[in-house]
C-alpha cells in the first residue's frame, strides 16, 4: 500500500526544486539579486504547499515570539560563528572561499546600504531562507523521511545539502560552509529552539547584518 503523506512530500519537493532552481539559474544570464528572487518564488510555492496540505503555520515554525527567543537568537547565532570557525580548514582543502553577491553587489550610498539590509538581508535572507528551508523544506523532508532521529538527521542532512549548493557562487569551500551552517541551524530548530524559527530568523539576520555593515564601511575607507 503506497504511504500516501510521502509520495505528496516528493510532489511538493519537487515543486520547490523547480520553483528553486528555475529561477537561481537565471543569475547565469546576469539577473542582479537573484537570491532574493529564487527565495520569493520558493516560499510563495511553499505557501501554496502549506496551505494545499492543512500545515498550520506552527508546524513551520512561524510561533508567537517567545521571552526565550534572545537568548536562542545568541546560541543560534552561535552555532553560526561555530561553523565560520571551519572556514580556514575547508579552504585549505576546498580552495578560496568566493565573495557572496551579497558582498560585491552592496550599494555604495548610505541609503542603498540601509534599503539593501532591510529588504534583501533580513526579508530576503533570513526571514525568507528560514522559512523556506528550515520551515517548509524541513517540514516536508520530515514526512518523507518519517518520525525518529534517524529520519530527522536524514531530513537535516538532505536540506543543509539543497541549502550549501544554493551558495555555489561561492565556491566549493562556500557551498560546504553554509551547507554546514544550514545543518547546525536546523538540528538547533528541531532539538533546542522547540521548532521556532524565530531565534533562527534574528540569528541569520544579525550576523549577516554585522558582515555587511563590517564590508560597507570598509569599502567606503578605500
Amino acid at each position: 500500500m503506497p504511504n500516501h503523506k510521502a509520495l505528496a512530500a516528493v510532489f511538493d519537493l519537487l515543486a520547490l526544486l523547480g520553483a528553486f532552481w528555475a529561477t537561481w539559474s537565471l543569475r547565469f544570464f546576469g539577473v542582479p539579486q537573484i537570491g532574493t528572487v529564487s527565495m520569493t518564488a520558493t516560499c510563495l510555492v511553499g505557501l501554496i504547499i502549506i496551505r494545499r496540505r492543512g500545515v498550520t503555520w506552527e508546524e513551520v515554525g512561524l510561533k508567537r515570539p517567545g521571552r526565550r527567543d534572545i537568548s536562542l537568537a545568541f546560541e543560534a547565532a552561535g552555532v553560526i560563528g561555530v561553523a565560520f570557525l571551519v572556514t580556514p580548514a575547508l579552504t585549505w582543502l576546498l580552495g578560496p572561499l568566493s565573495p557572496s553577491p551579497a558582498i560585491e553587489q552592496q550599494p555604495l550610498s548610505l541609503l542603498g546600504f540601509f534599503i539593501d539590509i532591510i529588504v534583501f538581508t533580513w526579508l530576503g535572507a533570513a526571514l525568507a531562507e528560514e522559512f523556506a528551508f528550515r520551515g517548509v523544506i524541513l517540514h516536508r523532508l520530515r514526512a518523507l523521511f518519517g518520525s525518529g532521529r534517524t529520519s530527522d538527521l536524514l531530513a537535516v542532512g538532505a536540506q543543509a545539502v539543497w541549502f550549501g549548493l544554493g551558495h555555489a557562487s561561492q565556491g566549493a569551500a562556500g557551498i560546504a560552509l553554509t551547507g554546514l551552517i544550514g545543518f547546525g541551524l536546523a538540528l538547533f530548530f528541531l532539538w533546542r529552539a522547540e521548532r521556532s524559527l524565530t531565534p533562527l530568523i534574528l540569528a541569520h539576520a544579525a550576523v549577516n547584518t554585522i558582515v555587511l555593515t563590517i564590508n560597507y564601511f570598509a569599502r567606503s575607507q578605500t
